[in-house]
């Protein structure tokens, strides 16, 4: 065989390899691209959840805010009922208003406590569920930070041999190496 036969086959040879490891290195990447996505797609649906479910405390805890407001709003009707009734009676009439205002009073604070606490827990409820979507997005970001350096040490090999080809081939063929 004459020496640019050989040097063709040689590189014919080499093309081949090169294009092997180009399509194996595809694959790779398109490996790791689809495990990107699901990580990502695993985030959203976390994050999306804790949200669902923050929300829906937050909506309890708005009912049950509603119904407090709708019976201190009874509890005033009542009261506006019984101050025209004891207008009959002045002096029964002031002791029953100031009563009823005391009343009125205590139990506003008490609904003003009990929505503050209410707003307390909604707030640590969100904030747990940020805590605990941040925790799942740092450990999926370092799962796919894991899956990045698993990926180069699988090309590390590949490309030392594809190294080893081309300096192979440069020897072989009698062309400086580059």
């Amino acid at each position: 065989m004459s020496d640019p036969a050989r040097q063709l086959k040689a590189v014919g040879e080499a093309t081949q390899t090169m294009h092997g490891v180009a399509e194996q290195a595809l694959e790779w990447v398109k490996v790791s691209e689809e495990r990107v996505v699901r990580a990502e797609a695993r985030v959203g649906k976390v994050r999306s959840e804790l949200k669902e479910r923050a929300l829906e405390q937050l909506r309890g805890v708005s009912a049950e805010a509603r119904e407090r407001i709708a019976a201190e709003r009874k509890a005033r009707l009542a009261a506006e009922a019984k101050v025209s009734a004891a207008e009959r009676s002045r002096d029964r009439a002031e002791k029953a208003f100031e009563d009823l205002q005391t009343r009125a009073q205590a139990e506003r604070e008490e609904i003003l406590a009990q929505a503050s606490r209410a707003s307390g827990e909604a707030d640590r409820i969100v904030a747990e569920a940020n805590d605990t979507v941040d925790r799942k997005v740092e450990r999926l970001v370092a799962e796919v930070r894991g899956a990045e350096d698993e990926l180069a040490a699988t090309w590390q090999p590949l490309a030392a041999a594809f190294a080893e080809v081309v300096r192979d081939f440069h020897r072989d063929s009698g062309s400086p190496a580059r």
